[in-house]
């Protein structure tokens, strides 16, 4: 049982966030306090403390309800016809340099994509802008 105080205090809970008829859970790593995302239309992580986005537009949702999380994990093929892992790895460099959300200081991501030339893609977008951010 979670009280008030506790919700409000305690970063070791879970925060329930109702569409339509899915609950989703933003599961905070109760022994790391990382937020983890696992951005991927088919395939779901093994192991617990992952909140699962399936799309781009729901990457938004998420982003802008909880703010970025410490660690993404990326698939670059989304399905057919919809934004790519790339286009929310743009996204995500987008609202950081413009102010409207910023990443954690220990911000990481790994992209488990199978497709190499997309992966290739989004480590080559995050890591020159994660190395030109913390050189400022």
């Amino acid at each position: 049982y979670i009280t008030p105080i506790d919700f409000l205090f305690d970063r070791r809970y879970i925060l329930y966030k109702m569409k339509g008829n899915i609950m989703k859970a933003m599961d905070i790593n109760w022994q790391t306090g990382l937020v983890k995302v696992f951005i991927d239309d088919e395939r779901t992580p093994i192991g617990p403390g992952w909140d699962v986005i399936r799309n781009m537009a729901d990457f938004v949702e998420f982003v802008e309800q909880f703010g970025f999380p410490d660690y993404i994990s990326f698939d670059h093929d989304l399905g057919k016809d919809r934004p790519t892992g790339y286009d929310i790895a743009k996204w995500v460099v987008d609202r950081d340099l413009d102010g409207i959300h910023h990443l954690p200081d220990k911000f990481s991501f790994y992209v488990h994509s199978q497709n190499p030339i997309g992966k290739k893609n989004i480590e080559s977008l995050l890591n020159k802008y994660l190395k030109v951010k913390h050189a400022e």
